[in-house]
């Protein structure tokens, strides 16, 4: 890019090409002619763990939030220093990836202190069609994932595409 993009900085105008990279829609080759200011960025969506896993077409490139989380014994490791890793996630609901970039601050802490509750963009990672699994969060930065947080009964999360995508209009 021919100069930063901050969090929060509002894009008026924006070319680049729209294409796919393992299920998740992206913008490359992106030109911004022009920033209009910096928002304050939208409260998450608090969805649960299975909904992600089964409906996460509706919250790709979304702010997500996952309550009451515990790391599932599959073999998977918070990752060291200088690794990426997908990590096995459950809220009590059913199970998703948590996918820890190394280009974050998150590699090479330490694993939250269970239930934990983390925040981040809904994603996918899915290499076949029908291009419609390996749906995960994907945390910004250690201070997403709060530990020793449990927000009691999993939320019930009844949304529509229209009514999730309008939060970000």
């Amino acid at each position: 890019l021919a100069f930063p993009i901050a969090e929060g900085d509002v894009i008026g105008e924006l070319v680049g090409t729209v294409g796919f990279f393992n299920g998740t829609t992206q913008i490359g080759n992106i030109e911004i002619l022009t920033i209009t200011g910096n928002d304050p960025l939208p409260e998450p969506i608090e969805v649960t763990s299975s909904e992600l896993a089964l409906n996460g077409e509706l919250y790709e490139s979304c702010l997500i939030e996952i309550c009451g989380l515990s790391v599932l014994d599959t073999g998977d490791e918070w990752p060291p220093e200088g690794s990426n890793a997908n990590v096995d996630i459950d809220d009590g609901s059913g199970p998703t990836i948590m996918r820890i970039d190394l280009d974050t601050d998150i590699d090479g802490s330490p694993s939250p202190l269970e239930p934990f509750t983390s925040e981040g963009l809904g994603s996918q990672f899915d290499s076949s069609g029908p291009y419609d699994s390996g749906y995960q969060i994907k945390p910004r930065r250690r201070a997403d994932i709060r530990d020793g947080e449990d927000c009691g009964s999993v939320p019930t999360v009844e949304k529509t595409w229209g009514q999730i995508k309008d939060r970000y209009r």
